[in-house]
């Protein structure tokens, strides 16, 4: 006769297995999800095999589930993609995901889709200013001229929905240089004004900044680019981040950093400080070196993320996020630590995907997306490490610089390629 000890191991046994099963068949489940949405891509039993292979080794590697640690790999096509093994498959690309929690990180991880819709090529530019509408991509290039000289070009490609593989920006506008050294750092797609707001700086001893719109489809009598607000002495703009009614963006005033909230009618409502947002932690960072990196809202106006980064040089400092409710005066909802770093300004990227409400960073070094609901709950893991055939014995593998998202969409920026994949329901 089985005593108690022997009943509850075996209760706890059969508790595992059925919770071991469980996991597993929802890992099969979004394979099986992802294939039937690549049907077109004449998928294999050995490709969903290798899918599944590929889970099982990120799972077991994943040891303490930790959500400070950033790596991994994906998807594209022509003759180059995404690979966890760096794949010599031609025209064959396929995306993964890497897992602390199985049960729920695959799943989330996998909202974005697994090929890229379509690739456009761009010149290496550090900042990766780019974004996107809602059926058009938008994006800041250098180009050469026949003088040599390298101008400053935005780039459109239109009809993201039918455009497929490899694609051309149909039309290019030249920006109107207000001095030199003048460069754009950022942008964004402001829905209500069909537009693009700019972040646009000029360095040197004539410092200054301002805030220009685009209008990528002028009227004849229309010029392309309008400024549109010159920021206050002193005052470096950053980033950008639009919704409806609101423009929000990092504001650099030489050694401390702010946050403003912008109305339509070019009135600032909101000023908040870095020291506001991030008051002194002395087990975490230094307020005194604090940059904020990045910034992205929700489309109701509600939750609002900040990165921050504290590396100073070739000294590693923390990096992370904080989540406030502007409902609540601004009321801190989560806070994510997200490890070290020595990577200074342009770590981590952020990005708010409207669709499936998640907060997605970008960590530029591993080409790694970290995936959190609203509470700061890690929800996926997943690498875009871009593998390039034809640079096979000079810098191969290309790691993404920026993101950006529509509804629809969303675009990873490389140094040589942007890819645009569907955001799946």
């Amino acid at each position: 006769m089985a005593t108690s000890n022997e009943d509850a191991n075996r209760n706890e046994t059969t508790k595992m297995i059925n919770e071991w099963r469980e996991q597993w068949m929802k890992e099969i489940d979004s394979i099986v999800r992802s294939a039937t949405d690549d049907l077109d891509e004449n998928i294999t039993e050995n490709d969903l095999n290798d899918r599944l292979q590929e889970a099982m080794n990120e799972f077991y590697n994943d040891e303490d589930g930790s959500s400070t640690i950033f790596g991994d790999q994906d998807t594209g096509k022509r003759n180059f993609y995404f690979s966890d093994e760096f794949m010599s498959h031609k025209n064959y690309s396929r995306q993964q995901s890497e897992s602390s929690d199985l049960t729920s990180t695959i799943g989330q991880a996998l909202v974005i889709k697994q090929r890229a819709h379509c690739t456009v090529k761009c010149y290496k530019d550090r900042a990766g200013v780019m974004a996107i509408g809602e059926d058009q991509l938008a994006f800041i290039d250098f180009v050469w001229n026949y003088e040599q000289v390298r101008e400053m070009k935005m780039f459109v490609v239109s009809n993201i929905n039918s455009s497929v593989g490899e694609v051309q920006a149909e039309r290019s506008f030249n920006f109107p240089y207000v001095g030199e050294r003048v460069r754009v750092v950022d942008m964004d797609y402001w829905p209500t004004h069909n537009r693009y707001v700019l972040a646009v700086v000029q360095t040197g001893e004539q410092r200054a900044s301002w805030h220009y719109l685009f209008n990528p489809t002028p009227d004849k009598d229309e010029e392309a680019f309008e400024r549109w607000i010159t920021c206050l002495p002193g005052d470096t703009l950053s980033r950008v981040c639009c919704t409806k009614e609101t423009v929000y963006e990092i504001v650099n005033h030489y050694t401390r950093g702010f946050v403003l909230l912008l109305n339509s009618y070019r009135v600032t409502h909101v000023r908040k400080s870095a020291l506001e947002l991030f008051p002194p932690d002395s087990q975490r960072y230094n307020s005194d070196v604090l940059r904020l990196i990045d910034i992205c809202c929700s489309p109701s106006n509600k939750k609002l993320a900040v990165s921050y980064n504290c590396s100073i040089g070739s000294q590693k400092g923390p990096v992370g996020i904080h989540v406030f409710d502007l409902t609540r005066d601004w009321a801190l909802l989560s806070r994510i630590d997200l490890g070290y770093t020595d990577v200074e300004y342009y770590m981590p990227r952020l990005l708010h995907l409207h669709k499936v409400d998640l907060l997605v960073a970008l960590h530029v070094m591993s080409g790694n997306l970290l995936f959190y609901d609203n509470h700061g709950e890690r929800k996926g893991k997943r690498s875009f490490i871009l593998y390039v055939e034809e640079y096979e014995e000079n810098q191969p593998h290309l790691y993404p610089v920026n993101i950006c998202a529509s509804q629809e969409w969303v675009a990873i920026r490389f140094n040589r390629y942007i890819t645009v994949h569907r955001i799946n329901d």
